[in-house]
């Protein structure tokens, strides 16, 4: 019995829930219309879309406007830039003016050249109250030639030292006798390590003396003639002999060195050097 009324109860319910679904699907026409709430959140939401449409075109034309400002201010940069260069180049103009015054009075026959400096007046004539700026040209400078350097002055010192520079020189003469002097005695330089026979070789060249010997420049030198008079010419004991500083040195003429301030003689004999008292002895070995 429960069991049945268990079962009686839910069929009740079905039915019950089918009438309700029933009832919501169907128009009673009792419906009531709509809430003034709603009516009123409807109309907001259609006065907000003009709202927002004004904002949008409010925000396009202030981005208009700013852009005009900005080009405004841009176009009067440009005037401002535009006005400073235009002064700038009247200013160079008028520096530049005194040229072109110059080139003009060039081209103008018979008018002189404007060599003045500074800018001209309103009658384009330079104004009478010269200034330092508009004084003429002076002349180039005249160069004058510079005075030729001082000779050096020796000093004391270097006078000193003149005869130590001075060359070596020796006496020399040639002599045959009283009467025929091929050679009277003359200055004659030498170099160190000349020899008696290299000084006669050098003097009898320089002043156009014959001379003739034999066996070399050494010790085994031997003069034959001088100025063409050779010996044995005047006798047989005749030949050629010299003589330095007085001294018959016992040697040939070519080992004999000079020295500075020697006086040689090369003297022509007829006994053997008894005529001329020839006492050889050693000399300078």
């Amino acid at each position: 019995m429960k069991f049945f009324g268990n079962l009686a109860a839910a069929f009740v319910l079905v039915l019950l829930l089918g009438a309700c679904g029933s009832s919501l699907q169907k128009p009673t026409g009792l419906e009531k219309p709509q809430s003034s709430q709603e009516t009123d959140a409807s109309e907001e939401l259609t006065e907000q879309e003009p709202v927002e449409e004004n904002e949008g075109i409010s925000e396009e034309s202030i981005t208009d406007s700013r852009k005009e400002e900005q080009e405004k201010a841009g176009e009067t940069k440009v005037r401002v830039e535009n006005e400073q260069e235009k002064t700038v180049a009247s200013a160079k103009k008028e520096v530049q003016q005194p040229t072109h015054a110059k080139e003009q009075a060039k081209k103008q026959p018979g008018q002189a050249e404007n060599h003045t400096s500074g800018p001209l007046g309103e009658d384009g004539k330079q104004p009478s109250n010269a200034t330092a700026g508009n004084l003429p040209k002076t002349a180039a400078p005249v160069q004058v030639p510079s005075k030729p350097p001082a000779p050096p002055v020796e000093s004391p010192a270097e006078k000193e030292k003149e005869p130590e520079e001075q060359a070596s020189t020796i006496v020399f003469s040639i002599v045959i006798s009283s009467s025929e002097v091929p050679l009277t005695p003359v200055k004659m330089e030498f170099k160190e390590g000349d020899t008696v026979l290299d000084a006669l070789i050098q003097i009898t060249k320089k002043h156009k003396i014959q001379m003739d010997y034999r066996g070399g420049k050494g010790a085994s030198a031997y003069v034959e003639g001088i100025a063409n008079v050779y010996e044995f010419d005047r006798g047989q004991g005749s030949g050629w002999m010299y003589r330095v500083n007085g001294v018959f040195p016992d040697r040939g003429a070519g080992t004999v060195p000079l020295m500075v301030d020697d006086h040689v003689e090369w003297l022509y004999t007829t006994s053997l050097g008894e005529d001329l008292k020839a006492d050889l002895k050693p000399f300078r070995r």
